[in-house]
């Protein structure tokens, strides 16, 4: 994030901060809708079993 004036000059974030309300938000929900339906890949293969078995084993898909 950057401070500019109404002169198009940088300014210092502090000076920003004392007319502002504060930062704005590092995340942001996103509305922009999809071209098509999104669709899920097929899952991976599980992850291995750990010698004793006793940990549990995983598997991934993606969005796209």
């Amino acid at each position: 994030v950057s401070c500019i004036s109404d002169d198009n000059q940088s300014e210092e974030i502090m000076e920003c901060l004392k007319q502002t309300h504060g930062m704005p938000p590092l995340v942001q929900e996103c509305t922009v809708p999809c071209r098509e339906d999104c669709t899920f890949t097929t899952w991976s293969k599980f992850t291995p079993c750990s010698r004793n078995c006793e940990a549990t084993q995983s598997r991934r898909r993606q969005l796209t």
